[in-house]
């Protein structure tokens, strides 16, 4: 995850060497050091990552990357704003650059000389933070942290070999699976003598695999082909491995020099084995279309009605691995289904009383349809005493956590495959509430304000932040909620991808959640996050206590009284948060209407130069002051 952070600074100081190189001097040369050796690190900091669970030594490393990249984060904001300071309001050109307005008055007076020198020092700190970072990996024997053959497997790689171990484990729960399986059991035995692929798409712990074993058990499944095999992909895969995998699992009599064929030989070996035969293969957890690809030329297609399943929870894979390929995404279950599965596996030595049943359903109600979080918590439940279920739905996604390395670890498999800039987006929806309707539209520009979004000269950043949008649902991480005239215009995210987003962002220190209706905190410390949002209304006099750096408050559901003045509230927000981006009220409720009296936007909103989204919904703000248009 720190790869994203520091990625993210690396493409900050790009951004700013070329946009401000006028007036940087010989602080330019700094920063351009320390933008190559961030580079350099960015190389391998995904694999120290993998390894900081079970080195502390690591965690304590990349910990301290992902700091200095922060920081440097601030010295640029900080800088801008320094600048900003220096100029006189006659200076001040309404719809120019920063840079162009800055430029104009830089070097005329001593005080931005000084900010220079400044600048330059925090810069050369910055740089001998990271080289003693470098003497540190030498001196702690971190040298070869990039390297795959040091250190132990990590917990992904752990959950990797057991989803292997059980792929032809027969489960009992196939609840909800009833008509797809009848759909595309049908499918797999048409009379269609040429090979085709069925992709089963969906989210994680959507019952994918679960459905594909349940045909591939059928005994009219057994009755048709003369041979089936299973193989499970995943993310990391070798061709050679899989050929090998699939040879062993169609029982195909093998070469005592199978293992040290090579993958042409294997591909060879495969291909005649299966020449006259009509097979079945199931190829699970697919993540690249390029997989199936490399291995259809072992596969014959003789017109004899062979068949191939591909299971993956990216919408590209299931759509595109195959010219001939039939697409089926699953659905969640629905409520009555979701009950009937929990009740299974709960009540296996207990009757459903009244008081259960109530706090079981609350609870089916919060998997928002999700089989394998209804089979986890079924089976958590079955374990605990009457008294104790109310303490798992007080707290129902720690619980499962828990008590299942499924839960996170499954989920956090598609997190690790993004981009840097798709897990920022990704890690951006943990501050939305729970349950809650994101508008898109709205969401796309909270993300160009935060500056999320990476530049592309082809297209603006509007572009780019919705076709990252669309990249999350297609790969199953936020959930479509509504579309008009044909465009994505809401979006929702699953509860249990919703805890892995604030979990992530938490060992980041990517934001803090305030809601003291259920008091709750979802970060390290909100005194030092970058992002913040209340799920309440939030007590002004406590300004002192949040993080000054901070680039966004995110203000949800506030209710004021028709006496509440916001005016007097925002003039010391504003002069605390100098660093903010996006500053958006959302007003759930004003009552007392009768009373209300007109708010007006401070003149210390103009001093925000960092500001790009400013959101005053229901806010009763009916004046904005002149200086505004200089943001």
């Amino acid at each position: 995850m720190a790869d994203a952070i520091v990625s993210f600074a690396v493409e900050r100081l790009g951004d700013f060497l070329i946009q401000e190189a006028v007036f940087l001097g010989g602080v330019r040369n700094e920063m351009q050091l320390i933008k190559n050796e961030l580079e350099w690190i960015v190389c391998f900091i995904k694999d120290a990552e993998e390894k900081q669970d079970d080195d502390p030594l690591v965690r304590k490393w990349v910990s301290d990357i992902r700091d200095i990249a922060y920081d440097i984060e601030d010295v640029l904001d900080k800088f801008l704003l320094k600048v900003d300071d220096g100029e006189t309001p006659g200076q001040r050109v309404p719809g120019f650059l920063p840079s162009i307005r800055m430029c104009a008055c830089i070097f005329s007076e001593g005080k931005e000389k000084v900010n220079l020198y400044r600048t330059g020092k925090k810069i050369e700190d910055l740089r001998k933070r990271i080289s003693d970072l470098t003497r540190k990996r030498e001196r702690y024997g971190l040298k070869n942290i990039d390297s795959k053959s040091e250190g132990t497997s990590n917990s992904l790689g752990r959950l990797k070999q057991l989803r292997r171990a059980t792929s032809f484990a027969v489960e009992e729960e196939d609840v909800g699976f009833e008509d797809d399986a009848d759909k595309l059991l049908a499918k797999l035995l048409e009379e269609e003598p040429r090979r085709f692929l069925i992709s089963l798409f969906g989210m994680g712990g959507l019952g994918k695999t679960t459905l594909a074993r349940k045909l591939y058990h059928s005994d009219d499944v057994k009755n048709k082909f003369d041979c089936c095999a299973w193989v499970s992909v995943s993310q990391d895969y070798q061709t050679e491995d899989l050929l090998l995998r699939i040879i062993k699992s169609f029982n195909i009599i093998t070469s005592d020099h199978l293992e040290r064929m090579r993958e042409q030989d294997l591909e060879r070996y495969l291909h005649k084995s299966l020449q006259g035969r009509s097979y079945l293969v199931v190829i699970d957890d697919v993540w690249k279309k390029e997989a199936w690809e490399s291995l259809k030329r072992a596969f014959p297609d003789k017109k004899n009605g062979s068949r191939v399943i591909i299971t993956t929870r990216i919408k590209e894979v299931a759509e595109r691995s195959d010219e001939r390929t039939h697409f089926h995404e699953l659905r969640f279950l629905r409520p009555d289904e979701s009950w009937q599965l929990l009740s299974e596996k709960a009540f296996r030595n207990t009757n459903a009383d009244e008081e259960l049943e109530k706090l079981g359903r609350e609870m089916v109600q919060k998997s928002n349809g999700l089989p394998l979080a209804i089979v986890v918590l079924g089976g958590l439940l079955s374990t605990k005493k009457r008294q104790e279920w109310r303490i798992v739905r007080d707290n129902i996604w720690r619980h499962l956590r828990n008590d299942s390395i499924h839960i996170s670890n499954l989920l956090a498999l598609s997190f690790n495959d993004l981009s840097y800039q798709l897990k920022l987006c990704f890690l951006y929806l943990g501050l939305f509430p729970e349950d809650y309707e994101i508008n898109i539209e709205k969401l796309i520009k909270l993300l160009v304000a935060e500056d999320l979004i990476a530049q592309d000269y082809d297209r603006i950043l509007e572009d780019v932040a919705k076709h990252n949008l669309e990249q999350l649902i297609n790969r199953s991480l936020i959930q479509l909620e509504k579309r008009c005239w044909g465009r994505i215009a809401t979006c929702r995210l699953h509860d249990l991808l919703r805890d892995l987003a604030i979990q992530k962002a938490r060992e980041l220190n990517f934001l803090h959640i305030y809601d003291q209706i259920k008091n709750t905190t979802c970060s390290s410390s909100m005194s030092s996050c970058r992002r913040q949002a209340f799920y309440s209304r939030i007590e002004y006099s406590r300004l002192q206590q949040w993080n000054p750096l901070s680039r966004s408050l995110l203000l949800f559901n506030q209710r004021w009284d028709g006496n509440f003045r916001i005016t007097e509230h925002l003039a010391p927000l504003c002069a605390r948060f100098t660093f903010l981006r996006v500053l958006d009220i959302e007003a759930a409720e004003v009552t007392g209407t009768r009373l209300w009296r007109p708010n007006y936007l401070t003149e210390k909103m103009a001093k925000l130069i960092h500001l790009k989204y400013l959101g005053l919904r229901n806010s009763r703000i009916y004046k904005l002051p002149t200086s505004i248009i200089n943001l």
